[in-house]
């Protein structure tokens, strides 16, 4: 049984794979693989078998032990999991050195990369759970050496005010504890004005300057207000985006 054309683009004994001698003595294991990729036994009995009802037996995949790199698929899967039944060390390195040179003709665009030896050896070290014992030729990286980096923990904090948002209210804190009179009045000023954006951008409908002079009041707990005479600077443009209109066909 061949291999199915479209798992690979051209047959992988015809490509040059990286870290194999140039003589291939896995060539003669392709046959072999392929049984197992089709499903059939790698050494079928040669004794004639007497004609039998058959039952064919369908197998899911959810029934199925799960893959652990999927982008390979169920065959690559079930070569590598009878290369580690393998008894004989040398049929068991070249039957390893086959699956690899299967595995690069998959992805021949990745041909490019520095590491691109590295990465599909250790790719079938993990598809054999590091049991396959065989002279690798580039070190292997075990699982306790990949440490992955620690989540980031969300600042997960309550805003009075979604649309002014963290920043605008930390600023607030920091307007109350200004001594400076000059100081505090324009800064007050500033964030009057960069309130008076969030809110348009919010929600034009409700666009208000009393209702930013009481929000600051409400912020600051009655300790900053912004003077009567205060003018607040105009709209320059918006983030919010409007509706394209659509042109009527003729």
């Amino acid at each position: 049984c061949p291999l199915p054309a479209s798992r690979s683009p051209a047959p992988p004994w015809r490509l040059p794979s990286p870290g194999l001698s140039p003589s291939r003595p896995w060539r003669p294991l392709l046959p072999e693989l392929s049984s197992i990729a089709c499903g059939c036994q790698p050494h079928p009995p040669s004794r004639p078998t007497l004609p039998v009802k058959t039952t064919i037996t369908v197998t899911y995949n959810s029934q199925r032990q799960q893959l652990i790199l999927r982008e390979y698929g169920r065959t690559i899967q079930d070569m590598a999991d009878y290369c580690v039944t393998i008894a004989d060390r040398q049929r068991r390195q070249e039957c390893a050195e086959a699956i690899v040179a299967i595995m690069a003709a998959m992805n021949p665009q990745q041909r490019q990369q520095p590491d691109y030896q590295q990465r599909l050896w250790n790719q079938l070290a993990a598809l054999t759970a590091y049991q396959l014992d065989i002279d690798y030729p580039c070190p292997i990286s075990q699982p306790a050496d990949r440490q992955h980096p620690a989540p980031l923990k969300y600042p997960m904090q309550r805003i009075r005010y979604r649309h002014y948002g963290h920043l605008l209210e930390a600023s607030m804190r920091k307007l109350q504890q200004l001594t400076d009179a000059g100081e505090r009045q324009a800064l007050c000023a500033q964030l009057a004005n960069a309130m008076k954006q969030d809110l348009y951008d919010f929600n034009r409908g409700a666009l208000d300057e009393r209702k930013i002079r009481a929000d600051i009041e409400s912020y600051t707990e009655g300790t900053v207000a912004l003077p009567d005479n205060f003018t607040f600077q105009p709209i320059t443009g918006g983030r919010v985006m409007e509706k394209s209109r659509k042109k009527k066909r003729k």
